[in-house]
């Protein structure tokens, strides 16, 4: 029981690196707690305690030391294996109108948090926890929009958590 408190604050502390590198203000803060231990169930918090919108996603793949531009670069304009456009022409074709867009993780998901909000990860995960935190990705909206202005409402995640199962 120990060994996996450790491993909880080691997975905090973690993403708290990874988050910060990202956080120009450093003022977005994440928790991680294991509410159960018996089902690898994880819960991250992120809280924007910046005076800005901050745009979270989680990326395909970790994000290591990758710079803000490249993130949005990858994120935004990869088109993804079989597919035909990627996320950026999606939002700034104006011919394209949707009502209500499927989210998939690490193509088209990317919520808001903005100042003094919370958003919740919870992880169904066997041990793969750690290594699916470092794709997770919060940059100020100024960043954002610098490529597109304004993302479009009908694309923004509107709940306050989302449930992830990592295999």
């Amino acid at each position: 029981m120990n060994t996996i408190k450790a491993f909880i604050m080691l997975l905090a502390v973690g993403f708290s690196e990874r988050c910060l590198a990202y956080e120009t203000d450093n003022d977005v803060s994440p928790t991680t707690e294991n509410e159960s231990e018996t089902n690898g169930r994880y819960i991250i918090q992120i809280d924007n305690m910046t005076e800005e919108d901050c745009y979270f996603w989680i990326n395909p793949t970790p994000v290591g030391e990758t710079t803000s531009q490249a993130l949005v670069r990858q994120y935004f304009w990869t088109i993804p294996k079989g597919g035909v456009f990627a996320f950026g022409h999606l939002i700034t074709d104006p011919n394209i109108v949707f009502g209500d867009c499927g989210i998939v993780l690490g193509y088209n998901f990317i919520k808001v948090l903005s100042p003094g909000k919370s958003f919740q990860v919870i992880l169904l995960s066997d041990g793969n926890e750690a290594e699916y935190v470092e794709r997770f990705v919060i940059i100020p909206e100024r960043e954002i929009e610098r490529y597109f202005g304004k993302i479009p409402d009908y694309f923004l995640y509107k709940n306050d958590h989302i449930i992830v199962t990592v295999d």
